[in-house]
């Protein structure tokens, strides 16, 4: 969704916050992907970030 949609444009409307991805990294952490810099880690999955919902991609 970063690639296809958080350009210039900015089609999906998303905030520049860090969202959380669905894939795990372990049963600790999971995929993050910050929406304003571009940036992906792994982080706690206590922390707290945006969700997004997505029906299909």
């Amino acid at each position: 969704m970063w690639q296809n949609l958080a350009d210039s444009n900015n089609i999906g409307g998303f905030a520049p916050y860090t969202y959380w991805s669905s894939t795990e990294d372990n049963s600790e952490n999971a995929w993050m992907q910050n929406f304003f810099t571009g940036n992906q880690r792994s982080r706690a999955k206590s922390s707290g970030y945006w969700v997004r919902a997505v029906r299909a991609f």
